[in-house]
């Protein structure tokens, strides 16, 4: 079992969240840094990337009020915050994010059961969380550089399967744009 970076609370908050959303039969889906730990690759984070049913969405809610978390909208109707009372979002918090489009989309409808320490929940298969973070870049939004610095990570260190990446790629109609990306991220 691979140790991880993660704060005993940040775990907690985690294994809390996906029993809420088992025990009240929700579709979801685990992204970002915590999902990519699943996979073999562990970089620091104080945040839950929850992808979630929009479908769902009063009864996400409502199981994520009752775990006690305060719900901010961020985008009312696609993002939402969810903060541990009396605790600022820099140290711990939940993105609660109602996707409409792949590959985050697929993502929710069909994740892998992965573990991060003891904790088990559904996450984004690897191929899409590399398409997710793809996305991101190619659309301009990854000003700080994390997800093509992530990308890079995958691609080097032989994490991601290159091919089902590029299958994935075709059938969301973004295989140009991906094939070159990756191109890049090797190049550099």
């Amino acid at each position: 079992m691979m140790a991880t970076v993660y704060s005993s609370r940040l775990l907690e908050l985690l294994s809390a969240i996906a029993r809420a959303m088992e025990k009240n039969k929700l579709d979801y889906a685990i992204g970002g840094a915590v999902a990519m730990a699943a996979y073999g690759y562990a970089r620091n984070t104080s945040d839950i990337d929850l992808f979630v049913n929009g479908e769902q969405k009063p009864k996400v809610l409502a199981a994520l009020r009752k775990l006690g978390l305060d719900i901010v909208p961020v985008f009312r109707g696609a993002h939402y915050l969810a903060q541990v009372p009396g605790v600022s979002i820099g140290k711990l918090s939940v993105d609660v994010l109602f996707p409409d489009q792949d590959p985050d989309w697929s993502a929710v409808q069909l994740p892998e059961t992965v573990r991060v320490d003891r904790v088990r929940f559904e996450a984004f298969p690897l191929s899409l969380l590399f398409l997710a973070k793809a996305q991101a870049v190619l659309d301009g939004g990854d000003t700080e550089k994390k997800h093509e610095h992530d990308l890079r990570h995958l691609l080097q260190e032989g994490l991601i399967d290159e091919r089902e990446v590029l299958r994935m790629a075709k059938r969301m109609k973004m295989l140009g744009a991906v094939r070159g990306l990756i191109k890049v991220l090797l190049e550099s």
